[in-house]
Formats: C-alpha cells, structure tokens, sequence
C-alpha cells in the first residue's frame, strides 16, 4: 500500500464519519429526551401511589432547578429527580408547576403540558384536569 492509497482511505474514512456525527448527536438527543421523560412519567405515578397511602400527594417541576419532587401531603419530600443528568430543558415548568393530587389518587388541577427538548428532539408529558399523564 503507497502512501497515496493510505491518505485516500483516510480521506474517505473522514468523510464518512462527518456524515455520521449529526445522525449520532440526534440519536443521543433523543434517548436524552426520552430518558427524561420516562423519569418524570415513573415520578408521576408515583405520586399517586404516595397519595393514595398517604392521604394525598403533589408532584412539583421547576425548570430552574430542573428538578421534579414528590412531596407527600404532610409535607415529606418522598422522592425527587433531578434531570441535568440528561442535559435538556425542561419547558413548561416556569413558575414552578405543582399538581396535586387528592387521598382517591385522582388529580384537581388544569391540564398542563411539560416539554422536555435538547436540540432537535422533543418529547413531553400531559397532565389531564384529573391527573392522567400521557406521553408524547
């Protein structure tokens, strides 16, 4: 193998690989994006299991923090995630979003829409008026 050979192998193995970066940068953006959301889903049915056995829960996200917490009705913080692991923005949150939910379980607050994004992808968690959560 000549050296000419050599730098046009590499030449082309670069290109190749410059193909390939956005398309793993927004593969990565999205596992992020769904990882967060999936978080804060599992965070909000536990909600209403701790609301349920202790009379009544809220679920509280903030997207300064970028933080979400169960506190349960006696105002012990159960659980929280945090989601600058995954490295996205949490919109929706400002103010501090908190949804309660009552000892039957069942949620007494307006339908809200959390969006989780880093770069392309998007992915995001509706409240309905009685605490269903549905992914998106």
């Amino acid at each position: 193998m000549s050296l000419t050979e050599l730098l046009l192998a590499l030449c082309i193995m670069a290109i190749l690989l410059l193909l390939g970066v956005p398309t793993a940068r927004t593969g990565l953006d999205i596992v992020n994006v769904r990882a967060a959301r999936e978080t804060a889903f599992a965070l909000a049915t536990r909600t209403r299991s701790v609301a349920l056995a202790r009379g009544g829960a809220e679920i509280v996200f903030d997207s300064a923090s970028r933080k979400a917490q169960v506190i349960a009705s006696d105002g012990v913080i159960v659980e929280t995630a945090s989601f600058t692991d995954y490295d996205i923005e949490l919109q929706g949150a400002s103010p501090p979003i908190v949804l309660r939910y009552d000892t039957h379980g069942i949620g007494r607050m307006a339908s809200r829409t959390i969006r989780f994004a880093r770069g392309d992808a998007e992915a995001g968690l509706t409240f309905s008026s009685y605490g269903r959560v549905r992914r998106w």
